[in-house]
């Protein structure tokens, strides 16, 4: 069994494992401006690190996402849009190599700032009680734990704290302060979204001005990181917040039944994004306008944060066959709402107080969710390009870029401002040299994807998952690795998808299941989009049966997944 496989036993000290331990428990102290009376860590709540980097990333991808979102631009920006300020926290430790969410500091996160303070504390500690006894729900915070904006089922949904030990006035005022905030992110005029969907447009002029300058390798490097933050991931982290709304206030009105799961479908169906723009100019390439399609979308790549991972433009023939071309059915509908619904759903909104017209509301849902798309592959481009430059700049040092993977960004950046004496590719190798010797720790270490007790670090037991089936379809196909050259027609394998990986939907593929994602997560939203039948998020242990199934059936109404 163990013949040609790395022997990794050795590779796991106990010590390690002790001090891990020992800075699990100090982290459960309470820290400055956080509420809650525990702390647990996720590998899929918020920022989900196991859907965008994977559960054991590399130093440089998991430095790159600390650096442009996770440190501090995801709570300047949640700051903005009128949460608590967090800023100074990062939400996301590394825990001997993985990257675990701050549940507790995520929770804080979601607390509208005008809440009072008592009420504030006790809601962060009914979420984490909640989701210390429903493991399960790791990957749904934000929808089935965390009230985090208004919808028109809040007050519904607001009624079950009566249980929890909430009285009418303290629910009252929650509710007003999540209707204060939710009509601040809409606003028709002043939606700050508006505002970032905007700024977000000098990324492109950046961009150019960089890669024309006479700047070396290393000062284009930091000022593509730098105007990423500035004009990508910042804007991007206020524009995701809509578009989460956007989402929540969707998903509400199947819930008061003023739509039905179809006509929310068809809305999906009927938008623009980014994503579907790629799928339709798929149908039409050849080699007459494969540059000019490259140009567009060569930056992306199966991977966004992974240097291993090459570009569209780096290896076309691996993600796109120009003979195979996806029918066109379900990529785009027109999705009309008649007069009756129109003037039902006015009154509606101004039932629940919500200053904004039907009009004005599916403006901001389409603006919302399309800007989301927009403004994540906007900046994509940037770190893409700062990420081929970073494998150059290796090639200047002559190391390559499967040992830059363990490099930290922080060791190129700061060569931007500092200059000492020992040559810089001295200095990298030997941090390679100590990474790639954590990475073989990193390698040998199995952890829950939802730490609560310092227990689990020695002994742990799987947590049962609860998957997000997409769309009310069934299919029986053969099933495929992402991986595989003939993918068209059948059930697609995942381990974790970010916007790269939508090259896939241009194969002609029947559906696909991913192991880790969740219910607003880019690939949960593309199905949504295509309508097509999808499982995201099924966890290791599920995921590894359907690999061993050559066919299976994929029920979404019924929720089941069947190995045939």
């Amino acid at each position: 069994v163990m013949q040609n496989k790395i022997n990794l036993f050795k590779a796991l000290p106990k010590e390690s494992l002790e001090r891990f331990y020992k800075r699990f428990i100090s982290l459960q102290e309470k820290r400055p401006r956080i509420l809650g009376d525990k702390a647990l860590f996720g590998v899929m709540p918020d920022w989900n690190p196991a859907e965008i980097i994977g559960l054991k990333p590399k130093r440089l991808a998991l430095s790159l996402y600390k650096e442009i979102i996770t440190d501090n631009i995801w709570a300047y920006q949640r700051n903005n849009y009128g949460y608590r300020d967090l800023r100074s926290h990062p939400l996301i430790h590394s825990f001997l190599g993985i990257p675990y969410v701050d549940v507790r500091l995520s929770f804080n996160s979601f607390i509208p700032k005008k809440l009072d303070e008592k009420i504030a504390k006790k809601l962060i500690n009914f979420y984490l009680d909640k989701l210390d006894k429903n493991h399960e729900l790791h990957d749904k915070v934000e929808f089935d734990i965390v009230f985090s904006c208004y919808d028109f089922n809040t007050p519904h949904k607001l009624k079950t704290l009566l249980k929890e030990g909430f009285n009418e006035n303290e629910i009252k005022r929650l509710e007003f302060s999540l209707l204060e905030l939710t009509n601040d992110i809409i606003d028709s005029k002043k939606g700050l979204y508006l505002k970032d969907i905007e700024k977000s447009k000098k990324l492109k002029q950046s961009y150019e001005d960089i890669i024309s300058s006479d700047f070396s390798l290393i000062d284009k490097i930091y000022w593509l990181l730098e105007e990423c933050k500035r004009y990508g991931t910042l804007p991007f982290a206020g524009v995701a917040r809509a578009g989460f709304v956007a989402m929540q206030m969707l998903n509400s009105l199947v819930e008061i039944n003023f739509f039905t799961k179809e006509e929310k479908n068809a809305f999906l169906n009927s938008l623009e994004t980014v994503s579907k723009s790629l799928s339709f100019k798929i149908n039409s390439l050849n080699e007459d306008n494969k540059q000019e399609f490259l140009e567009t979308f060569g930056h992306l790549r199966a991977g966004t944060y992974n240097i291993l991972s090459p570009r569209y433009d780096e290896n076309f023939k691996a993600y796109f066959d120009i003979k195979n071309h996806r029918q066109e059915e379900n990529l785009k509908s027109d999705f009309i709402l008649n007069d009756d619904k129109k003037e039902k759903l006015q009154v509606i909104l101004k039932e629940h107080g919500l200053n904004i017209n039907t009009d004005e509301f599916f403006s901001f849902l389409k603006n919302a969710i399309e800007g989301r798309e927009l403004v994540k592959f906007d900046f994509t481009k940037l770190l893409s390009k700062s990420i081929s430059m970073i494998e150059e700049l290796g090639k200047y040092y002559k190391i390559d870029k499967e040992d830059m993977a363990h490099l930290d960004i922080k060791s190129i950046l700061n060569l931007y401002s500092s200059l000492y004496s020992q040559n810089p590719r001295e200095q990298f190798l030997e941090e390679i040299k100590r990474h790639k010797k954590e990475y073989e720790l990193t390698l040998a270490l199995k952890l829950p994807s939802l730490l609560n007790k310092a227990d689990q670090i020695f002994a742990f037991s799987s947590s049962s998952v609860i998957p997000n089936f997409i769309t009310q379809k069934r299919i029986n196909a053969k099933t495929a690795k992402e991986n595989d050259t003939d993918l068209e027609g059948k059930i697609i394998l995942i381990y974790a998808a970010d916007p790269g990986y939508d090259y896939l939907f241009t194969k002609n593929i029947a559906g696909f299941i991913t192991c880790y994602g969740g219910a607003n997560s880019h690939m949960a939203i593309r199905a949504s989009e295509l309508a097509m039948p999808a499982v995201i998020g099924v966890g290791e242990v599920a995921f590894a049966e359907y690999l061993k199934a050559s066919r299976l059936i994929i029920d979404c109404e019924s929720e089941q997944i069947i190995c045939l």
